[in-house]
């Protein structure tokens, strides 16, 4: 699966067209890069907000596996 390779090495309208053939409804490439936007823009200010000292919580439901996705995107590299 590509999803789970370096970025580096796969052309980005690949990745977005096999993103969008694992979801159980179908998308086209360009929905499926606009909702990976959609889940890494809050997971961002919510990295941004932890290391700013003073600041309330910020929660993000899949701040989980975002962690861990990045966390194994970073092992590629």
């Amino acid at each position: 699966m590509l999803l789970n390779c370096c970025f580096a090495k796969v052309n980005k309208k690949m990745l977005w067209m096999e993103a969008a053939g694992h979801f159980k409804q179908t998308f086209s490439p360009d929905k499926a890069a606009r909702k990976w936007v959609t889940l890494v823009d809050p997971f961002k200010r919510v990295k941004e907000n932890q290391k700013t000292a003073g600041r309330g919580t910020i929660r993000f439901q899949f701040n989980k596996e975002m962690d861990e996705f990045f966390h194994h995107s970073e092992e590629c590299s």
